[in-house]
């Protein structure tokens, strides 16, 4: 039988945050980021011959079917090399994977889901730590655990008030870190009163979620729905969308990771929308990847396209959109900056 903890006094709401934040450290630990790696100087030497040697190729190689193929790269029929290098793509179906999902879904699960201390026996098997290990492939590990847990800290916040928490996330880049942070507070507290609703325009990432949500047994607590306004250019209103759809309206959306796909006009159309239907005290978390230098390893080896932001241009767009209240927080890379707002 479920404990759920009794709601608090108003008197008792200082010290009950504290105390249910103490528990739940207790219960799950504090996260382990991952840091710089002594081969990092190395690996980013192999990148950029690798990064010489693709472009290369590419532009040796004729157009012929033999070698060429085409791929959607924001939203246009791009053409692309079958293979770019036997090291990454050609011999490793881990990196083929990332390649042909590059910049979506199926990418950043390969990376969050990658088993690092799996037994390595064969070559192919360090040469999947070897490039799973990148430091944009570490940054992408530590975003979703920085995601967890200050989504952790801010249901202790909402569940004192006395409220309902309610979460809306927006795109697939964070599933796994939402998962997670709603999986440890209903272990602890239990799942009265918590709604979770994830929104993505993909069909593939929508089974899939609706799969991994079944295999964690939270079909009780979390609810996948298509977003069709992902793909209706921001015409619609984004929370209204989701109270029509799901007759509640969310306190806390979280949509880390979209951005990185977004001009600045829809952040901040999309952001404005998001602060003008959001209460007093609602919750808004989002995050921008950082220029770096495995960035043409990542693009033209990978395809992995972005928009990429500093984080001051992160909380220009944020203030621009109505979110004066926002703490900018890097993970251990300095790749991707969480923006943890409060109206």
């Amino acid at each position: 039988m479920t404990m759920v903890l009794q709601r608090p006094e108003k008197n008792m709401l200082q010290q009950l945050t504290k105390t249910l934040k103490k528990n739940i450290v207790q219960q799950v630990g504090q996260p382990i980021y991952e840091n710089s790696s002594v081969i990092d100087f190395f690996r980013l030497g192999v990148m950029h011959l690798l990064t010489i040697w693709v472009m290369a190729k590419k532009y040796i190689l004729r157009r012929s079917p033999m070698f060429w193929t085409t791929k959607v790269i924001r939203g246009q029929e791009t053409p692309i090399l079958k293979i770019n290098t036997f090291w990454v793509d050609g011999i490793s179906h881990t990196c083929r994977q990332i390649r042909e999902g590059a910049a979506t879904w199926m990418a950043l699960n390969v990376i969050v889901r990658f088993n690092l201390k799996k037994r390595k026996q064969t070559f192919i098997d360090f040469l999947d730590y070897f490039w799973l290990n990148i430091r944009n492939a570490r940054a992408v590990r530590n975003r979703n655990k920085l995601v967890e847990k200050e989504l952790l800290d801010i249901m202790f916040d909402v569940y004192s008030q006395k409220q309902p928490i309610i979460i809306a996330s927006i795109a697939s880049g964070s599933f796994e870190a939402v998962i997670a942070a709603v999986r440890a507070f209903i272990l602890q507290f239990g799942q009265e009163d918590v709604y979770v609703f994830f929104f993505d325009l993909n069909k593939d990432a929508v089974e899939h979620m609706r799969k991994r949500i079944k295999e964690e047994d939270m079909e009780g607590v979390c609810i996948v729905k298509r977003a069709v306004f992902l793909g209706a250019k921001w015409q619609l209103n984004v929370v209204n969308y989701i109270r029509e759809s799901c007759n509640f309206k969310p306190n806390i959306v979280e949509m880390a990771g979209l951005f990185d796909h977004l001009t600045e006009e829809q952040i901040v159309l999309l952001s404005s929308q998001v602060n003008n239907e959001l209460e007093e005290g609602d919750h808004f978390i989002t995050a921008a990847v950082n220029d770096n230098r495995e960035r043409k390893f990542m693009e033209k080896v990978l395809e992995w396209i972005m928009f990429y932001r500093s984080p001051t241009m992160l909380q220009k767009l944020l203030l621009k959109s109505g979110f004066d209240n926002c703490d900018i927080i890097a993970e251990p890379e300095s790749i991707h900056y969480i923006a943890i707002c409060k109206k």
